[in-house]
């Protein structure tokens, strides 16, 4: 693992992305912070693409697919999905790739920063084990899920900053208007000091791996958020290795590895891999499954039937279908509490800062003769 820090960590934490069989992509900070910079190992800004044409890229490509398609040509008729003109002449360049013979997930990694986290290792998957077509459709599903209530947790952690946001220029301006210019400005000094300090410290302990882990456990911990968060990585995790178990064709271990991958939360990753260490040693699956505390004893209980009977595919397939209406009574309830009571919770406060902003203005706003 390339060093880019001086800072030293534990040696149990900086050897634990090398213990998950992680490789220097999958340790790369992904998400909001969805681009990597390989020269200074600090995360970069890069904007997502809505969830809403991401399904709709999928659904085309998978319908393309399916019915015989070439790729190349399959991704540039996906590729009017988008309107950004950017997005549709990278995928061309993708299609040119396949063309020359180039991986179809390999093609589209110039776009991953755009694409949601779990996307391409997803693709990964059902290009290795030639199901391509069926894990485009369940991407397809998985967007449009996601959509709407992606939005709604962007805008449940945007609403409080935007109302400190006005709290602080209430302030600011309460100063300029009532105190020395001097005293103003050193009152915007400290608050740039103090909280471009806070942003540039969160930046940089993020973009270590132990930072990330650090980050992605606290999200399991926030009620509402974090369960949600486990549900779907779980799903995500059980579909691909649901897919590769009934192709076969790789060792067990190397099958809980590949479907890692669409694991955006080191936390839940980590947690998952200690599957594939115990089957490395000799366990069985069952065995293996039984470790991760992430997994349900439902769910465990399912894979040491299902192995005992001779009937695994089918245990795997039960759980991908369970965890998949879990993750959809998780979303119910979240949108539930999002109208009822996050709505409000952001509404008010920030009708009471603009009311305070627009009383400092006009206590110090006089008309000129």
């Amino acid at each position: 693992m390339r060093r880019l820090y001086c800072l030293r960590w534990p040696r149990s934490l900086q050897l634990y992305a090398h213990k998950n069989g992680m490789n220097d992509n999958q340790q790369k900070p992904t998400g909001i912070l969805g681009s990597y910079n390989r020269r200074t190992g600090m995360p970069t800004f890069v904007r997502k693409i809505p969830l809403k044409p991401v399904s709709v890229f999928a659904g085309n490509l998978a319908t393309c697919i399916s019915t015989g398609v070439p790729i190349p040509t399959a991704l540039r008729t996906a590729a009017k999905a988008f309107s950004n003109v950017e997005l549709k002449n990278l995928i061309e360049e993708a299609a040119d790739q396949t063309e020359a013979g180039v991986e179809f997930s390999e093609a589209l990694k110039p776009i991953e920063p755009r694409l949601p986290d779990y996307f391409l290792p997803a693709l990964r998957c059902g290009d290795q084990c030639g199901r391509l077509d069926e894990t485009l459709r369940y991407l397809e599903r998985q967007c449009a899920m996601l959509a709407e209530p992606a939005r709604k947790i962007r805008n449940a952690w945007l609403g409080p900053l935007v109302v400190f946001a006005l709290g602080w220029v209430v302030g600011l301006l309460a100063r300029f208007l009532l105190s020395p210019a001097i005293a103003s400005i050193g009152y915007v000094a400290r608050g740039i000091f103090i909280y471009g300090g806070i942003v540039v410290l969160f930046l940089f302990v993020y973009s270590t791996p132990q930072g990330r882990m650090l980050v992605d456990r606290i999200k399991l911990t926030i009620p509402l958020f974090g369960p949600v968060g486990q549900d779907l990585a779980i799903n995500r995790f059980f579909h691909v290795f649901n897919l590769l178990y009934a192709t076969g064709g790789m060792r067990v271990e190397a099958m809980i590895e590949l479907s890692c991958q669409t694991v955006a939360n080191i936390a839940v990753r980590h947690d998952l891999m200690t599957a594939a260490d115990v089957i490395k040693q000799g366990g069985s699956i069952s065995d293996g499954f039984a470790k991760p505390e992430m997994i349900a004893e439902e769910h465990k209980t399912m894979i040491s039937v299902g192995e005992e009977s001779g009937k695994l595919e089918e245990a795997f397939d039960w759980i991908s279908r369970i965890t998949a209406e879990a993750v959809d009574r998780r979303l119910n309830i979240f949108n539930q509490i999002y109208r009822r009571i996050f709505l409000p919770l952001i509404a008010i406060p920030m009708v009471i800062t603009v009311v305070s902003l627009v009383r400092v203005i006009m206590a110090n706003w006089s008309p000129l003769d």
